[in-house]
């Protein structure tokens, strides 16, 4: 099984692998200073998600990588992060600009159910397309960040050359933002050793 994806050295550990995602020169993170709050969004290789989804087994096989790589083959998937700056006395962030529970409530459905109506990827153009999955972390996390996973249908069509990423925040009311991934760096991603020293 291979996982490189250009000539390039692959990265050999998981610290080179998270420097490499979080390098914003290799074009695979965007970051919008919003007002209201950051909004940070970073691409994930499959790679990335593969070794996050096996480093707890003490032990995995070939099969067990195939199988993954199938999977995630067909999908693109990108970390975004929401930095509201300053957390509130209660740490509960996501209460942010809200004076009711019946307002935070409204707010956590959107997150959980309705992401999908506020994030788009190439919005009115022939490769628009819909979230598939997403994921918030826990809404109780102290600190001033949330995460929230983003993963879309792979787009292989050679009509565009970028994911343009659109946050249209009727969530937190900081308008509308959109987020550009050059193609030609997701597909400079080096690939990992990491995975291949577990077999």
């Amino acid at each position: 099984l291979s996982f490189s994806m250009s000539c390039q050295k692959k990265l050999e550990s998981k610290e080179a692998l998270y420097e490499y995602l979080s390098d914003s020169s290799n074009g695979l993170v965007k970051e919008r200073d919003l007002g209201v709050l950051k909004v940070k969004i970073k691409y994930l290789p499959k790679e990335y998600i593969i070794y996050n989804e096996l480093k707890t087994k003490k032990g995995y096989t070939k099969q067990d990588l195939d199988s993954l790589n199938k999977i995630y083959s067909g999908m693109e998937t990108f970390l975004m992060t929401l930095d509201f700056k300053k957390a509130p006395s209660d740490n509960n962030v996501l209460m942010d600009g809200l004076t009711s529970y019946e307002a935070y409530k409204d707010r956590i459905e959107k997150l959980n159910f309705t992401l999908d109506e506020y994030i788009f990827m190439n919005q009115d153009t022939p490769q628009e397309q819909a979230l598939l999955l997403w994921s918030l972390e826990n809404t109780y996390t102290v600190g001033t960040k949330r995460n929230i996973t983003l993963v879309f249908a792979k787009d292989s069509s050679k009509k565009s050359d970028e994911y343009n990423i659109s946050f249209k925040d009727d969530i937190f009311y900081s308008g509308i933002s959109h987020y550009r991934f050059n193609k030609k760096d997701i597909n400079k991603f080096p690939g990992v050793t990491i995975l291949d020293k577990a077999l």
